[in-house]
């Protein structure tokens, strides 16, 4: 239930960003994954430049997975999130 809520929130915030925006977060968030997120341990914080705020990997990755599906529907992120997205969306409304 934590990834729905993270993707519900990633769905709020980059409605509000233009897709340059949008498309630099996500960007941002596969650069730090490339050396691990840790998204078994939630005390692990992490930051980014184009967000304010601290996150945990698992929310990063679930920041990233609605990135992607925003910036193209038919990315598969291989997160294995595509069922915790679509229940994000429900929640949304989207």
């Amino acid at each position: 239930m934590d990834v729905v809520m993270y993707m519900t929130g990633a769905l709020e915030t980059f409605e509000k960003m233009d897709k340059q925006q949008l498309a630099t977060t996500v960007f941002e968030i596969a650069k730090l994954g490339e050396s691990g997120l840790s998204i078994n341990d939630p005390a692990k914080r992490y930051t980014l430049k184009s967000l304010s705020g601290d996150f945990s990997g698992l929310q990063l990755l679930s920041m990233m997975h609605v990135g992607l599906k925003q910036i193209d529907p038919s990315i598969d992120s291989q997160s294995g999130l595509d069922a915790e997205y679509d229940a994000a969306r429900k929640m949304a409304g989207k």
